[in-house]
């Protein structure tokens, strides 16, 4: 069952741990429209990260992308795709892109 707004104000919050906090979950509308064309021409994440966000090697960059194809994913914005998070790399010239012996689940 969802939780409602009603129920979200009535939680005490000492009692709550707000997770991803250090995160920064804000897409401009060209980022989010960017993050679109990557997906469905095959990027993985990571190289999106690469692209949309500050990227200095940590791991934030690339759960900020995840996160965000998840809400696309959510939003019926992107499909599953080939390759899923990983990609395919085909629409970058790549052949037989190679996902470095992860599953090539249907995975967002």
């Amino acid at each position: 069952m969802a939780t409602t707004t009603t129920d979200k104000i009535k939680r005490n919050l000492k009692d709550y741990v707000i997770i991803l906090d250090d995160l920064d979950l804000t897409w401009t509308t060209e980022q989010i429209q960017q993050a679109i064309f990557m997906w469905t021409c095959g990027w993985s994440i990571e190289e999106m990260a690469r692209k949309l966000r500050k990227y200095d090697g940590i791991r934030n960059a690339v759960d900020e992308v995840a996160l965000l194809i998840m809400h696309l994913g959510r939003q019926n914005k992107i499909e599953s795709r080939e390759g899923g998070i990983f990609g395919h790399g085909q629409a970058r010239g790549e052949e037989n892109h190679q996902s470095g012996g992860r599953s090539s689940k249907n995975i967002f």
